[in-house]
């Protein structure tokens, strides 16, 4: 039975942070942590010790409605922030520790528990002009502003995984990539 539209996963490397530029002064480690597949392949996304964005990010174009998804868990710090790289001022803050919304601005954010203290955290956008990246940062607290600058001490992080952009008004089931985009 189908239960969804199709949909394609737009970001190429949906759970190799690896593949993924880094945005400031963070550093990941892949098959750090079980992810929510039950398998060893999340990564932690790591504050760098010097000040600025601790933050990650991939190209990925689109326009129209998007969903951009994460999964994400708590680490040594519980907050992580989605955007893009286009728009000034669109970003959602989203609390690990409690499963809670913190601030956002310009799209409808969505945090769901998928157990064993993961959360997709989901940003829907509707009718953007254009992306061309997007991106996943660690925040130090719910209520910071876009592209947060700090520094850390090199060790302590967050853990994510399976990244998505569709072109959807709704977040649908996670399509794995491995290099280029994939369509369920």
């Amino acid at each position: 039975w189908l239960f969804e539209p199709q949909s394609t996963n737009l970001i190429t490397y949906s759970e190799d942070f690896s593949e993924w530029d880094i945005d400031g002064q963070s550093s990941v480690i892949s098959n750090s942590i079980i992810s929510p597949d039950g398998t060893l392949n999340a990564t932690k996304l790591i504050a760098g010790s010097t000040s600025g964005r601790q933050a990650i990010q991939i190209n990925a174009s689109a326009t129209g409605n998007l969903v951009f998804s994460t999964y994400a868990k708590k680490g040594e710090y519980s907050v992580v922030q989605l955007t893009d790289a286009v728009d000034g001022a669109l970003y959602a803050n989203f609390d690990l520790e409690n499963g809670t919304l913190g601030s956002y601005n310009g799209c409808t954010p969505i945090i769901e528990d998928a157990g064993n203290g993961w959360y997709r955290c989901v940003l829907i956008w509707s009718s953007v002009p254009n992306i061309n990246k997007v991106r996943t940062s660690i925040a130090e607290t719910t209520t910071q502003g876009r592209l947060v600058n700090f520094s850390g001490n090199g060790t302590d992080g967050i853990y994510i995984w399976g990244a998505q952009l569709e072109q959807q008004s709704y977040a649908t089931s996670y399509i794995p990539t491995n290099g280029a985009t994939s369509t369920r």
